[in-house]
């Protein structure tokens, strides 16, 4: 099944997982705020490692010349991509991370595409 992201205009986001279609329902205040700022603490890590390897921001291609950057995206990404279906998914996702599609931790820009969505749609 092709995964899909599919931007609704009353602010909620459907997202397929495998064969389950998941709504994520427009955030309260609280919610949206511990988003952005796990978005933004991955952010901060990715760019860390980034910096200490010798790696510009805008070089995506040399992450895959670095195992240990793609693990500590993965992680980071992992933790926020959960946070997110745990508060805002009307079903839970795969129990393990090691179960979720590959797309859905290793897309870098989720997150920050969920909050810009957000953004332009009123908050609950």
């Amino acid at each position: 099944m092709t995964p899909s992201v599919d931007y609704q205009k009353n602010g909620t986001i459907k997202v397929r997982v495998g064969d389950i279609l998941h709504t994520l329902k427009v955030p309260n205040f609280g919610q949206f705020r511990r988003i952005k700022n796990v978005a933004l603490h991955v952010q901060e890590v990715v760019n860390e490692k980034r910096e200490e390897l010798g790696i510009a921001p805008d070089n995506d291609a040399a992450i895959n010349n670095h195992p240990e950057l793609i693990d500590i995206s993965f992680d980071a990404l992992g933790d926020a991509v959960g946070m997110v279906f745990s508060e805002l998914s009307d079903q839970k996702l795969p129990g393990e991370i090691d179960e979720w599609p590959t797309w859905l931790v290793l897309k870098t820009d989720l997150i920050g595409d969920f909050i810009n969505h957000w953004r332009k749609t009123p908050l609950g």
